[in-house]
């Protein structure tokens, strides 16, 4: 269960900078980069015995492309999790609580690898359905440009504070159905290219929208 995918996300100059902040900054250091090549989801919650006395948690259970910004995230889940299944008593522990921490870190999981499998270059099956909500993703993004409710309802699910089926809102969905396309074909013009080199960094949310 892993995704590969390609370092050119960290191209600094990617972005924008101010002039008279960071732009007038000087590095103390040299830029560190990620390089691990792929997304892995170790499933402990799949072994039959787990070794007494011992946890495993963050990216020791699941790592994430981090261009998505959910490891630390998912790493509280689990804490979190932890914390629920040691009111319960110590007896079985392992078991419980890796079963809970795998929910918020398969929700974490489709949008990483929807995300990745976006992108032409990574190798994985793209299903119909990825590639229907792949679409749809791109214009919810589209109308979150100028829609805040949209905007702010695609925040609290990417952030994982609601579920993904908040999108799937017969109302959400006619705002972003009644959205205009066009408005990012103008922003991917190569005068706004600086900044339209986000907007590859959609994040799909996978076939976790009908659960």
């Amino acid at each position: 269960m892993r995704r590969v995918y390609r370092n050119h996300f960290f191209k600094i100059d990617r972005f924008p900078v101010r002039v008279g902040s960071i732009g007038a900054a000087e590095p103390l250091t040299e830029v560190c980069r990620f390089r691990y090549p792929e997304s892995r989801w170790r499933r402990y919650d799949k072994m039959r015995r787990f070794p007494a006395g011992l946890l495993v948690v963050g990216d020791a259970i699941c790592s994430f492309n981090p261009i998505y910004g959910q490891g630390m995230t998912v790493a509280a889940l689990q804490a979190q999790a932890l914390r629920q299944c040691l009111y319960r008593g110590a007896n079985d522990l392992a078991r419980r609580y890796f079963r809970a921490a795998a929910k918020p870190i398969g929700v974490a999981w489709r949008f990483a690898v929807g995300g990745d499998l976006n992108l032409p270059e990574v190798e994985g099956p793209r299903p119909l359905s990825l590639r229907l909500t792949n679409r749809y993703v791109d214009r919810l993004q589209t109308a979150a440009e100028s829609d805040i409710v949209v905007a702010e309802q695609f925040t609290k699910v990417i952030a994982l504070i609601d579920p993904p089926t908040r999108l799937l809102h017969p109302k959400m969905m006619i705002r972003v159905a009644t959205a205009n396309p066009r408005r990012r074909q103008r922003d991917s013009q190569p005068e706004q290219a600086g900044v339209a080199g986000r907007a590859d960094d959609r994040t799909p949310l996978s076939d976790m929208l009908s659960e």
